[in-house]
């Protein structure tokens, strides 16, 4: 019980310091989370890992994930409710929410990412959330999460999330109103970290052949013709209440396109700014047809790269920067 209220306390000491400010709403939030955090990772720890093991950092999970699943859903056929796999996933919940709010990134949130993600998925517990009516909330928010992080992860990994937990933009809970990104425009982000991971390993072989590379290098526009194309996916009008505008939603899809596109501009000119060299060096014994599309030079990935960011910089500014979509982004 002290545990839960730990959790609803955290909760509400960050709603209030994010709407209202002040210190002692952001103290209160830390002690409850302190009390959260200490017992999420001393069940973890006695779950699924070594004792006497460090808690992973960024890059290393270190987790029997199995392990943990078999042991909260031995202990809910024990008490023969389904009640702990919840209090799990709250405790995650509140550590994610927490962690990003006060500073952006933490060394735990990919453990407990795929922790979240994993205990989702189980078919037994799925089944439960599915009878939870704020459950959709959750699986929207961490799949968010999780593929943003994805994106952004120096590793290249791919998201654990469900693409089905996004939503659907006629539905009441979806990325639409969670973070004003369409959910079409979302399954394009989900597939751009996809990507990165696939050109990674490709690149990682120690022979590519040509033939590969044009058709990564396709993929890679089709997907950057993908974002372009956000309008499509903006609806005219919710089929549910929204404090948005249409306006106000086309702007917001409009900032996640132009995120997307910088984060394609910068795959191209890794992987593929020497090609074009190579292809010069080359041209006795490379086939035109076999020429991969005209791939610009350094200079221009630096002027696209400079209009987006010019771009987006003026269409955040004129958004109300008390709009929660922006205090969400």
């Amino acid at each position: 019980m002290d545990l839960a209220k730990s959790c609803f306390l955290s909760l509400s000491s960050m709603h209030l310091y994010v709407n209202n400010g002040g210190d002692e709403f952001y103290k209160n939030g830390l002690l409850h989370i302190n009390n959260t955090m200490e017992y999420l990772i001393k069940y973890v720890k006695t779950s699924g890992g070594n004792q006497s093991a460090k808690i992973p950092n960024e890059n290393e999970d270190g987790l029997d994930i199995k392990k943990i699943i078999s042991k909260i859903k031995s202990e809910s056929n024990k008490k023969k409710k389904s009640t702990d796999f919840v209090v799990i996933l709250l405790l995650l919940y509140v550590h994610l929410l927490f962690a990003i709010l006060e500073s952006g990134r933490s060394a735990l949130a990919r453990m407990f990412l795929k922790l979240a993600a994993s205990i989702a998925s189980e078919p037994m517990f799925n089944e439960k959330l599915q009878q939870i009516e704020q459950s959709q909330t959750f699986l929207c928010v961490i799949s968010w999460f999780d593929t943003v992080s994805a994106l952004v992860s120096p590793d290249c990994r791919i998201p654990y999330c469900d693409p089905k937990w996004f939503g659907e933009s006629k539905e009441n809970i979806s990325t639409d109103k969670m973070n004003g990104c369409p959910v079409g425009m979302f399954r394009v982000l989900y597939d751009l970290s996809l990507y990165r991971k696939e050109i990674m390993l490709m690149f990682d072989e120690q022979q590519v052949f040509l033939q590969d590379i044009k058709l990564m290098h396709k993929k890679l526009m089709d997907l950057r013709d993908r974002l372009l194309h956000y309008r499509d996916h903006v609806l005219l009008e919710l089929p549910h209440s929204s404090p948005f505008t249409f306006i106000d939603r086309l702007k917001y899809a409009q900032l996640w396109s132009l995120a997307g596109n910088l984060l394609t501009i910068q795959l191209e000119m890794h992987y593929f700014k020497n090609l074009r060299f190579w292809i010069e060096q080359n041209r006795s014994i490379i086939l035109k047809s076999d020429s991969p599309d005209s791939i610009p030079l350094n200079q221009i990935y630096t002027d696209r790269a400079t209009k987006m960011v010019t771009e987006f910089l003026f269409v955040y500014k004129t958004i109300s920067p008390s709009s929660p979509i922006i205090t969400q982004m």
